[in-house]
């Protein structure tokens, strides 16, 4: 009979590294299998123009205690960025910072959600006193409503399908406002200014695998997991069976979708799987030595609604139908609406499509109207004695400070159910 472990946690990303990490210092024998020939799930980190680039998850905001204190924890360290308040480009035609009656716009809509956000509970936001009214309508339809301007609301809508993922018309208000809540508002958005892990993102899973040793095993797709009796048995590709007194799914929801449970998942976790979508991104960088650009947030057209740029590096995403053009047709875009020379960018740029990873299947979760009332309390319920858990569920949707929460609540849950 295989060696039975007290935990298998599936998944090498931030949020199964920090549960697995957390479980083995409280005494647990504990295995972690990955799918991925890395670890770090959304977070990877590669070279351009002589210095690490974060494919992936990047920003690390003012208010992300638990990943800032385990950057610091691994001997890492944060760096800027870009410098504080990047001048805004509204129309790629139009080079002028926001005329007064959009800045007002921006303080009125800002005023607005905080208000919101005070009606949305921490964990629960489908628990909301006005939450089947705030699912119901989009962000889109929310701002059609709201006293902005077009070139206003053209920004916040780029800005939230950046974050999210999802294009206004298709994010749910509801599930804008979850998003919006941890980071404490718009305006504490605008006023803060983002950090970067120096190195690299990816850095913080690597440390925590090497830690973890020989204990992370890559390459080792899940294909089942069954529960029998007092254990779970995990299923691999190469035939290998892990057993264990209990499991984590530390994956995103598309790659879950992928396992086959026995018993199989009720039928609100099926739902779940089935409805919620990861919509199509691509992440594209390119060096630019083009430094007096430098600092500019741009809200771009349909193929880079959303583009920002450093004195070193221009970074930009592309959704749905426009991630399959080519690398230097988005390069060309990117330049574009920030107002760059493409001549001068490197031809060398970077373009991830994360719907293309196999185990990944796209961005974060994006739920449409009228989904996070119905599915949301199915995110973090877990199946006997396997856990849910990830950056897709937790209370800080579609950040690494939501991965590094979620791992150290579903290894306290864990903890707890072991004894």
């Amino acid at each position: 009979m295989p060696r039975c472990h007290d935990a298998v946690v599936v998944g090498a990303g931030l949020c199964g590294l920090v549960a697995a990490a957390r479980l083995r210092r409280a005494g647990a024998d504990v295995v972690v299998v990955e799918a991925g020939s890395e670890v770090g799930g959304r977070t990877r980190s590669r070279r351009l123009g002589g210095r690490a680039v974060d494919v992936g998850g990047e920003l690390v905001g003012r208010d992300y205690t638990r990943l800032r204190g385990l950057v610091a924890a691994l001997g890492l360290r944060l760096e800027p960025a870009a410098p504080a308040r990047p001048r805004l480009l509204v129309d790629p035609r139009a080079r002028p910072q926001l005329s007064p009656p959009t800045a007002a716009g921006l303080a009125a809509v800002a005023a607005r959600l905080h208000h919101l956000c005070g009606l949305v509970p921490d964990h629960a936001p489908w628990q909301a006193p006005l939450a089947d009214r705030l699912d119901a309508l989009s962000l889109q339809d929310w701002l059609d409503r709201a006293p902005v301007d077009e070139r206003t609301a053209r920004l916040l809508g780029a800005a939230a399908q950046a974050f999210t993922t999802a294009p206004p018309h298709a994010l749910s208000l509801l599930a804008f406002l979850q998003w919006l809540k941890p980071a404490g508002g718009l305006s504490a958005l605008w006023r803060e200014t983002p950090w970067r892990i120096r190195g690299g993102a990816q850095q913080v899973a690597v440390r925590l695998a090497a830690r973890l040793g020989d204990r992370v095993v890559c390459a080792s797709p899940v294909q089942a997991i069954e529960q029998d009796g007092a254990e779970v048995a995990v299923h691999t590709e190469g035939g290998e069976v892990r057993r264990a007194r209990r499991a984590a799914v530390c994956t995103p929801l598309a790659a879950t979708d992928s396992i086959a449970f026995t018993p199989r998942l009720p039928s609100t976790q099926r739902h779940l799987l089935d409805e919620v979508r990861s919509p199509a991104v691509t992440k594209l960088l390119a060096a630019s030595a083009d430094v007096p650009r430098r600092g500019v947030l741009a809200a771009g057209n349909a193929v880079i609604p959303l583009a920002m740029a450093d004195d070193q590096h221009a970074v930009g995403f592309a959704y749905g139908s426009d991630t399959a053009l080519p690398t230097w047709h988005l390069r060309d875009r990117l330049a574009t609406v920030l107002g760059l020379d493409a001549d001068a960018m490197a031809p060398d740029g970077i373009a991830h499509a994360w719907h293309e990873e196999p185990y990944i299947g796209g961005g974060y979760p994006a739920f449409a109207p009228g989904q996070l009332t119905r599915h949301g309390p199915a995110l973090r319920t877990a199946l006997d004695r396997v856990h849910f858990a990830g950056a897709d569920r937790g209370t800080w949707p579609g950040t690494m400070e939501g991965a590094v929460r979620d791992g150290d609540r579903v290894a306290a849950e864990i903890g707890t159910r072991l004894g």
